[in-house]
Order: C-alpha cells, then sequence, then structure tokens
C-alpha cells in the first residue's frame, strides 16, 4: 500500500439529531495553541490533519496493533507511534487506548475511523483513475465524422482501438466538413474526418484515401454491365443520399455537366439505398467501398457514365495543431497511421 503524504482539510460538525449520542458526529473542540511553527492548528472548528497519519491511524484501528500496522507500512514502530500521538494532539481527543496487547479506538476514534475510511477510499479512486488516464487504461475519445464515413470507414479502425484499449469511451457525432471543424475548433471533438477540402491555420489535415464514387444499378437492368450516355443518365431515376456533404458532392458533379437529376426518392441511409437499387427502385452514387461485397456477389453492377468525370472523394483526418498530449487520441492515431502507413506525414 502507497503512503500518501498529502494535506486534506476536513470538518467534522455538530449533528442536529441529538449529537452526543452520534459517534460519528462528535464535535472536537480546537487544540491548544501550537507552540512552534511545525505544529498543525486547527481554528473554528474545522482541523487540519496529514492525510499520511490519516491512513497510519486507519491501518492501526484495523490491525490493532502499532506494531503490525507499522510492519503493514513499512514504518517503525516508535514513527507509528509519534504519527498517533501527533494526531491526538492535533484533534485534541484520544482515539486510541490499549487494552492488554491490543491497540483499540475511543468513542472519538471511532467517530474518525467512520470519515477517515470514507476520505482514503476516495483519494485512492481519484489516484487510480489518474493513473488510467496517464497510461491509457481509461479515458474519452470524440470523433467526428460524416454519416458514410461512420457506416464504412470506423467500424474497422474502432474494432482495433477497442481492442487494444477496452476501457476507452467513446462518441461519435455525425456532422458535414464545416461542422466537423467548428466542432474541432471548440473542443467538443479530439478528431474529424471531413471529405472536402479544408484549410485552417489551427488544424493538421491529414489525407488518408481516396474513394470512387460509382453509379450503381440492379443487375437485371437493361443496362446492366454496359455504359450509359449523359442523356441515359438524365432519364434515369435515381435514389440520391439525402442532403449532406455526400449529397451535395454528387448534385455539384451533375451539374456541372449539365444533367438535373431525376430523383426517385431520398435515403439518408447507404444501407436503405442499395437494398433500394437492388429492388429496382433505381440507381443510385455511392462510394465504391460501401458497395465491395455487393458488387462481388453480382447483387449489384457498377455503370459507368460515358462523358461524366471521373467521381472521387477524398477523405482526410482533422485535430488540432500544438493541441496537448492526450493518450486517448495519440493511441488513434496510431491506429490511423497502421491502417494508411503511406499518407503519416501532417
Amino acid at each position: 500500500m502507497f503512503i500518501f503524504a498529502m494535506h486534506i482539510y476536513y470538518t467534522i460538525t455538530r449533528c442536529s439529531d441529538l449529537p452526543l449520542l452520534c459517534p460519528a458526529h462528535i464535535v472536537l473542540p480546537p487544540p491548544k495553541p501550537a507552540r512552534s511553527t511545525g505544529d498543525l492548528v486547527a481554528t473554528k472548528g474545522w482541523i487540519r490533519v496529514e492525510l499520511y497519519n490519516l491512513r497510519t491511524f486507519a491501518t492501526v484501528a484495523k490491525r490493532q496493533s502499532m506494531s503490525a500496522a507499522a510492519k503493514e507500512l513499512h514504518l517503525s514502530q516508535p514513527a507509528v507511534t509519534r504519527q498517533m500521538q501527533g494526531l491526538e494532539k492535533t484533534i485534541g481527543l484520544p482515539l486510541l487506548e490499549r487494552q492488554g496487547r491490543i491497540t483499540l479506538l475511543t468513542p472519538s476514534g471511532k467517530a474518525l475511523l467512520h470519515h477517515a475510511n470514507i476520505i482514503l477510499q476516495a483519494v485512492d479512486n481519484c489516484l487510480n483513475q489518474l493513473e488510467d488516464l496517464r497510461l491509457g487504461r481509461k479515458g474519452q475519445l470524440a470523433i467526428g465524422a460524416g454519416l458514410t464515413t461512420i457506416s464504412f470507414t470506423l467500424p474497422s479502425l474502432i474494432q482495433t482501438y477497442k481492442r487494444q484499449l477496452p476501457d476507452i469511451e467513446l462518441s461519435i457525432t455525425s456532422g458535414n466538413t464545416q461542422e466537423i471543424l467548428q466542432l474541432i475548433l471548440d473542443r467538443q471533438i479530439d478528431i474529424g474526418f471531413i471529405t472536402s477540402p479544408i484549410r485552417h491555420p489551427n488544424c493538421v489535415v491529414r489525407p488518408l484515401f481516396s474513394d470512387a464514387i460509382v453509379l450503381i444499378s440492379n443487375a437485371e437492368q437493361k443496362f446492366a454491365g454496359i455504359s450509359i450516355s449523359l442523356a441515359e443518365l438524365a432519364e434515369l431515376p435515381l435514389i440520391l443520399y439525402g442532403p449532406s456533404g455526400f449529397h451535395d458532392f454528387v448534385e455539384k458533379a451533375l451539374l456541372e455537366v449539365e444533367i438535373t437529376p431525376r430523383v426517385a426518392m431520398e435515403l439518408d441511409s447507404i444501407e436503405g439505398i442499395k437494398r433500394m437499387v437492388v429492388a429496382g427502385v433505381g440507381s443510385a452514387f455511392v462510394p465504391k467501398s460501401a458497395v465491395l461485397e455487393e458488387l462481388a456477389e453480382k447483387r449489384l453492377v457498377e455503370t459507368p457514365v460515358r462523358g461524366l468525370p471521373n467521381l472521387v472523394r477524398q477523405t482526410s483526418l482533422l485535430y488540432l495543431r500544438q493541441e496537448s498530449s492526450n493518450f486517448a487520441t495519440e493511441a488513434f492515431l496510431e491506429v490511423v497511421k497502421r491502417h494508411w502507413p503511406e499518407n503519416e506525414r501532417d
């Protein structure tokens, strides 16, 4: 057991309900004035007590022996005796009494022990939590990303991260690039994934990967497996992703080739969009990484569009520059680096 030399200010107050009968709320009168600068002083009903001495006192009470307590705390018996004498002098009441070879608590000692145990447990819990944070065993990590990134990029990263640090508490917030940037600047999240170009003097933007945006169709449609023209695309019923950065990206690309999409429906779920396309409701533009399984199984087919420039969207990592070290954040950055090792540069 560690011995913590800390100061704590502790008040024992009068119980409103028959205090003299309440062993946990005995009024402790202030001791006599200190005779040297090394003495601890009590003033106006509150007492300055060494936490170091409280821990020794609790050990003596548990062991019912000065010598046994000294052995457990790796102290000499005279040192323990001096501590207990000093504690009694500070409080102004007897705390311990000898009965043969056993050391027992007085009524005031029992009152002090009740509160000492609470204090010591609280201090131990605090120090253990701080140690967990220092070693990265516990902590919090807040991530911001778009819905497509949350659905198809984060799961594998988080799986790896949680396997290494299972006690880190994760929270994920969805938003577009501008919203993610603001959350970073406001320190509401630690790390963001963005899909639009952005620069900010206080932030690091680390490119991670590029994802092709492809038009997918039902494998049974007449143009399955062949390319279509822009004119044919204009007549094609499209299932669009709901209002988001991805929606804006696709809409802008179509407007640049003077196509107003014929919207069959909008959904805010890539999985929902894929199911609708499989059902033959329409075609859709989606990140290719989101449909690799369906393409491999021929449930969906990629439909190239002649005259439409290749659509590629880059995903980047965003975090504050020169931010104080945070183990949970640094550990996640290491996971990202291992996942995309060619993009380690800032």
